[in-house]
């Protein structure tokens, strides 16, 4: 008997669990009645995040101008949602590296996983979207269902890389055949029960098919462009192929393949800054797992 999505991610959901300040810091963002001060009432309980976000805001990858100092400051600068996606993204990462591969799968992942962020980030800004930072939360998390596939059923999806492989098609294709729904879907149903925004939970299930998307389309549109330079900038290898372009991204974003080469240099210059920074806000033995990159 087949297991669903959801079946899957209460497989999971001991190993793949967002901490609790992080769920608190998501319920005040979705409250339209909080305020700065209660936002920082709830990241200011956890020293070693708040050191993060600290970090993280007054680096030059956030092109922070003025020197932030305090939690308030922070909060106050980056705004609410900001804040939020920013938290996501910084403890979404020993979630990834929870999942026990081989090094360099992992590796390889984050790398992508990373570089889907950034272009994903660039073209929102590109796009003058608002809260371009939770392009990057969808970036980041884009594809993490692979990772659950791998827990879950190991062999079952071996066999479907493998299939994909063997047939030269982009895996998402394989899983569809194989489980009835591909890593997008069941990376969503893990985003929705960690209770993420539901526009971040849409664009990852239709990440690969924007159109579908609803609300959700512009950023669903945008990380599936993003994922495509990311696959341009790492290449497929000859166990995995990079999926197609959807045709309606281009006609969501109206953008066109001209963004492809600037998009992707002026990633290739972000990923080392924004490498060293997310490697430092993990553990040793996540910085381990992905094949000491930090």
């Amino acid at each position: 008997m087949r297991k669903s999505a959801k079946d899957m991610v209460k497989n999971v959901a001991q190993l793949a669990t967002l901490p609790d300040i992080c769920l608190r810091v998501n319920e005040i963002a979705n409250d339209p009645k909080s305020t700065a001060n209660d936002m920082g009432k709830i990241i200011g309980q956890d020293p070693a995040l708040t050191a993060q976000i600290l970090k993280a805001a007054n680096s030059s990858y956030y092109n922070s101008n003025a020197k932030i100092d305090t939690l308030t400051r922070a909060v106050v600068l980056l705004g609410l949602q900001q804040l939020r996606f920013l938290t996501v993204s910084i403890c979404s990462l020993d979630v990834i590296a929870s999942f026990k591969l081989p090094a360099g799968e992992l590796k390889r992942f984050w790398e992508h996983s990373l570089y889907t962020a950034i272009c994903s980030r660039i073209l929102a800004s590109k796009l003058h979207v608002l809260n371009t930072e939770r392009l990057f939360v969808i970036g980041l998390l884009h594809d993490i269902g692979k990772l659950v596939f791998q827990h879950s059923a190991p062999e079952h999806y071996r066999r479907a890389a493998t299939g994909a492989s063997r047939e030269r098609m982009p895996q998402y294709r394989w899983e569809q055949g194989t489980f009835g729904f591909d890593h997008a879907e069941l990376g969503a149903e893990l985003l929705t029960h960690w209770r993420l925004p539901q526009v971040i939970c849409d664009a990852v299930r239709f990440h690969h098919d924007p159109e579908r998307a609803g609300t959700a389309r512009v950023e669903a549109a945008l990380v599936h462009l993003g994922d495509a330079i990311a696959w341009r900038i790492q290449g497929s290898t000859e166990a995995q192929i990079a999926p197609e372009i959807h045709p309606s991204a281009w006609a969501i974003t109206r953008l066109n393949e001209r963004i492809f080469d600037a998009t992707g240099a002026l990633a290739q210059k972000q990923f080392a800054e924004a490498m060293e920074l997310y490697s430092g806000f993990t553990s040793e033995a996540s910085v381990r797992q992905w094949g000491g990159i930090a």
